[in-house]
Order: C-alpha cells, then sequence, then structure tokens
C-alpha cells in the first residue's frame, strides 16, 4: 500500500532555537520522525548562550532554519529583493496582501508584511505547501504570505501571545483566515471558541514530551537527608510570581525545617528578587541559579527536587500561563508540584491528586503546601506518582503530534 506524502511545511517562530521554547524543538523533531519536510522561518536570531537545544536533540534536527529579519541594515537589500520577486511572480496575490497591510496603518502590521515578503520567497521557491505559525502574534505573517502565495495556513496560540500581544479582533480574524488553529490548554480553547465566529477550527492540542527523558530513576532521593530542595523554573517576569515564593521562603525558613529553594531562570525581575532575598536575609536558602540547558536542568536541578513550586499569578498586563513545561517535566519524573490555579494549570495540577493548588499571591498558603509535602512524604510521593500517569496519558509528545500531523495533512476538519 502507497502512504500519502505529507505536506512539506513552513514553520514560522519568533526565534530558533530559544531556552524557554522547548516546545517548539519537541514538535518540529516528532513531525521529522513522522517524515514531514520542514522549514524553519525564524524573524530574530538565536539565542547564543548557553547553546540550548533540548541538548543533543537540536543536533539531530534536520529541518534548515532561516533567518528572515527586516530590523537590521543587512536584512534591506535582501527584503527589498523578495518584495519585487514576489510582486514579479505573484502580482495579485502581492497587491491583496499590500492593501489588507495598508488598511491597518500600523508600524507593527507593516514589519509583518515585510517578514511575509521573505518568507513567500522561500515558499515559492521551495515548493512549500503549508504554513504554521507558532504564536498568534505570527498568523499575520503567515496570513500575508498565504494571500501572496495562494498557501494555506495555521497557527498555534499559547499564552502572552493571547493575552498580550494580541486584541480579541486580531485573534477573531486570525482564526477565520486561517485553516485551523491548535491552543494548547483547554482554558485557551475556551476563550478563543467565546470570541470566534469559526469556534470548531480550534483544536486542543497539548505540549508533549519526550517521557523516557524524564524518569523517576534519574532523582537523588538522597537528597531530602541534606535538607529538602525545593524548585522554581521560569522566566524571571511578573506573572511566574516567584516574589511570593520568595516570601513563602521566609515563612518557611522559621519553622525547623532545613531546606534550599533554587529558582533557575533569567529575567527582568532579577534584581528585584536579589532585593527581596536580601532584605529578608535569605541569601543561604534562596539561590538564583540563572538560567541552564535542559541537560542541566534535568541532572543537576530535576534530579535533585523534593518538589516544584509554580506560583503564577496574572500580571497586572494580563499576561499569565498557558500550562508551563517545567509541571509536565516534574511531574514526569513523580515530582509533586505546588502551583496556582491560573490559565491551564488546573488541567495538570489536580488538587489532592497530582499536586497541590494554592490561590495567587498568597505566601502564607503556598507555605503551608510547601511544609505539607516536606514533612508527609507518603503523601508527596503519591501526588507524584499519580501525576506521572496523568503524563503518560495525555502528554505523550508521539501521541500529540500524531494529532497535530493529521490537521496539517488535511486528514481532520
Amino acid at each position: 500500500m502507497v502512504m500519502k506524502k505529507h505536506k512539506k511545511l513552513g514553520y514560522i517562530v519568533s526565534m530558533f532555537p530559544r531556552l524557554s521554547e522547548t516546545f517548539i524543538i519537541n514538535e518540529i523533531l516528532e513531525l521529522e520522525n513522522l517524515g514531514f519536510d520542514l522549514v524553519v522561518f525564524s524573524r530574530k536570531p538565536a539565542e547564543g548562550s548557553p547553546f540550548h537545544p533540548v541538548h543533543v536533540d537540536f543536533l539531530n534536527i534536520k529541518s534548515p532554519a532561516l533567518l528572515l529579519g527586516v530590523s537590521r541594515f543587512q536584512d534591506w537589500l535582501p527584503t527589498l529583493k523578495d518584495h519585487v520577486l514576489c510582486l514579479i511572480l505573484k502580482p495579485r496575490g502581492y497587491i491583496r496582501a499590500f492593501h489588507q497591510a495598508l488598511k491597518k496603518k500600523k508600524r507593527t502590521v507593516w514589519v509583518k508584511f515585510l517578514v511575509a515578503g521573505r518568507v513567500s520567497r522561500q515558499v515559492m521557491k521551495r515548493n512549500i505547501e503549508h504554513l504554521h505559525a507558532h504564536f498568534a502574534d505570527n498568523a499575520k505573517i503567515a496570513n500575508f504570505s498565504a494571500v501572496i502565495t495562494g498557501r494555506e495556513f495555521s497557527f498555534t496560540a499559547h499564552a502572552k501571545d493571547i493575552w498580550v500581544k494580541s486584541t480579541p479582533s486580531a485573534l477573531r480574524k486570525a482564526v477565520k483566515a486561517s485553516r485551523f488553529a491548535v491552543t494548547i490548554c483547554r482554558y485557551n480553547q475556551e476563550y478563543l471558541s467565546q470570541i470566534s465566529s469559526r469556534p470548531e477550527r480550534i483544536h486542543l492540542i497539548y505540549n508533549g514530551l519526550d517521557c523516557s527523558k524524564f524518569s523517576s530513576s534519574a532523582r537523588n532521593t538522597a537528597a531530602a537527608r541534606n535538607g529538602y530542595e525545593i524548585l522554581a523554573v521560569g522566566r524571571l517576569v511578573p506573572k511566574k510570581g516567584f516574589q511570593v515564593l520568595v516570601e513563602a521562603c521566609r515563612i518557611l525558613a522559621g519553622k525547623e525545617l532545613e531546606f534550599i529553594c533554587r529558582l533557575v531562570g533569567d529575567g527582568e525581575l532579577l534584581s528585584d528578587l536579589e532585593i527581596l532575598i536580601q532584605k529578608y536575609g535569605l541569601q543561604d536558602v534562596c539561590r538564583l541559579e540563572g538560567i541552564c540547558s535542559q541537560e542541566d536542568l534535568i541532572q543537576r536541578y530535576l534530579s535533585q527536587a523534593d518538589i516544584l513550586v509554580a506560583p503564577s499569578v496574572v500580571a497586572s498586563n494580563g499576561d499569565r500561563d498557558g500550562i508551563p513545561t517545567v509541571i509536565l517535566e516534574a511531574l514526569a519524573m513523580e515530582i509533586p508540584v505546588i502551583a496556582s490555579p491560573v490559565a491551564g494549570i488546573p488541567e495538570i495540577v489536580i488538587n489532592g491528586r497530582t499536586g497541590i493548588l494554592v490561590p495567587p499571591h498568597s505566601h502564607e498558603d503556598l507555605a503551608a503546601a510547601m511544609t505539607s509535602l516536606l514533612t508527609d512524604r507518603e503523601f508527596a510521593l503519591s501526588l507524584g506518582k499519580e501525576g506521572a500517569a496523568l503524563i503518560r496519558q495525555k502528554f505523550d509528545r508521539a501521541r500529540n503530534v500524531k494529532n497535530l500531523a493529521l490537521l496539517l495533512d488535511g486528514r481532520r476538519a
């Protein structure tokens, strides 16, 4: 029997590879395993250090990654050439896209139109059949390029791109223009369905893990005998709620518990967190570890952690998490999780079954939950085991990406 050939895909991302976006790397790897031919279009140069690609995995990605920026001086001539060629080769589509950009009169829209010209030239040159954008704010690039080239497009919406970078009107138009849209938690899907005129086009596909990389056998359970290890991982930005965690550690430090709380990540709140830690004299128990590769995250931090804390909040600008990938990684390693019931988090941290949920901004409740899990290890162990079972059931990378593959090939409406 002859197998159906997969469509050739163009993937539009903001930056590739990116420290906080291993889910994109995982998705590309799995699509390649399924036999897809991809080209990655990156708007910005990759972060340089530390080299992050799901460590060795990135070296195994076969897909070419092209930098198609428009902001640097050296981008100007290639951008002009690409747009002239698009106008010559696809005049009707190009003029239609140009008129769409002209209506908006916004600088951000024109930047996306310029990027779309560069993408469109590669779509024609490489015979790409379908465009997929990661993040809703990149959907406009895919839309412009689809208009120019006559291709179809789709996009995946995550978190900040929904709540901060896109208006309800823009999201509604993106869904309407796309062949389909994907989002990574039911919370997002319900919101997008409410504001959309085409809710049937919005599909829930959870980000998945390669569960073989995250195993409870990698954990060093002896760590607890030398003091408990509390772990928090993420960008140091308001929505992560790490200031609440420091406040909770101040309460925990007053109890007869030996512990170290490690905050892994970097970001705009680094100085604020340093000042807060010094203010409470917590330098010995609260450690700001900086950023690390995923290999180090597994070997140095997750393997030692007794609990993972994700005290997410809704930031003042509306930004919020979807489902932080580190929660999936921790549960896959049977590490019990304490988190806030923000956005999609309760879909995986089920209170009393796979973790403990505490109210956002409440350092008292967070401290009580940490004390509970550190002192009742049998309960903590049961949470971790049930969490790992849920990961295998709903968050397996291969199974979830197969669902995406069906959509990309047009075999699911």
